[in-house]
């Protein structure tokens, strides 16, 4: 299964990333998990893997794959 979304903005493509990619971060370490940011990030939560950032191409795009935690 997989998920695609995407916002148009009024705004330039380097703020939109930037804030989406600020966001994100935030809210998910207001669960508790930890959002490595980059080509070779990560997702995780107490030691455990939960993803991993799968594109990262500044200013365009970002692809997450979640795995469910066990």
């Amino acid at each position: 299964m997989s998920l695609r979304v995407s916002v148009d903005l009024e705004l330039d493509a380097s703020t939109a990333f930037h804030e989406f990619v600020e966001e994100l971060s935030e809210d998910l370490e207001d669960m508790g998990v930890r959002f490595g940011q980059g080509p070779d990030g990560h997702v995780s939560q107490d030691g455990t893997y939960l993803g991993r950032v799968l594109k990262w191409i500044p200013e365009k795009e970002i692809e997450l794959e979640w795995h469910p935690a066990s």
